[in-house]
């Protein structure tokens, strides 16, 4: 725990690029400490989890914490995945996520470049599994969506392959 909190004044001053990064420099270690919390057990990862809720700031790096932890309660104690993301100790993670994702995908959109559509739209989807693990986030993305073609009306090409996606990620749903 000590760990994160030092690397916590150093995560909020990180450029954009290396803060919204899929795998950010810090990622592995992160993901190690919470090994170690596992191990140690529950009480220990729920620690574990309020440090990084307040010191990470990679919405990647937070879905792969949110979801691990969850599939982690699912085989200590039999509660399904979706009760987990739902606990007062991951529901936090899980809400920092999704504006993580919003902000990181506001920023890729306003400096995009039509050779960078494809990562935007893998961004998208990985935001979209994101909502899913927060209750109405259904709902939620749908909305958000829905805003970002308010937003950026003129970028046609990129709308059109969004929308496909969109209705691609509807339909495995």
């Amino acid at each position: 725990m000590l760990a994160i909190d030092i690397l916590k004044p150093r995560l909020h001053d990180e450029r954009p690029q290396s803060r919204f990064s899929s795998h950010p420099p810090y990622g592995e270690d992160i993901k190690w400490l919470m090994k170690i919390a596992m191990k140690l057990g529950t009480s220990f990862l729920q620690q574990f989890c309020a440090c990084v809720q307040n010191a990470v700031m990679s919405p990647s790096v937070l879905h792969c914490i949110a979801w691990d932890a969850a599939q982690y309660l699912y085989n200590t104690n039999q509660t399904p995945v979706q009760a987990n993301l739902r606990s007062p100790f991951l529901s936090p993670i899980v809400q920092k996520c999704v504006q993580m994702y919003i902000q990181c995908i506001h920023q890729q959109l306003y400096q995009i470049r039509t050779n960078d559509y494809d990562d935007f739209i893998s961004m998208v989807q990985r935001a979209q599994q994101a909502f899913m693990m927060a209750p109405g986030g259904l709902q939620q993305f749908s909305d958000f969506i829905q805003s970002l073609g308010r937003l950026q009306p003129s970028q046609g090409e990129l709308w059109t392959r969004l929308s496909r996606a969109y209705l691609e990620m509807l339909i495995i749903i």
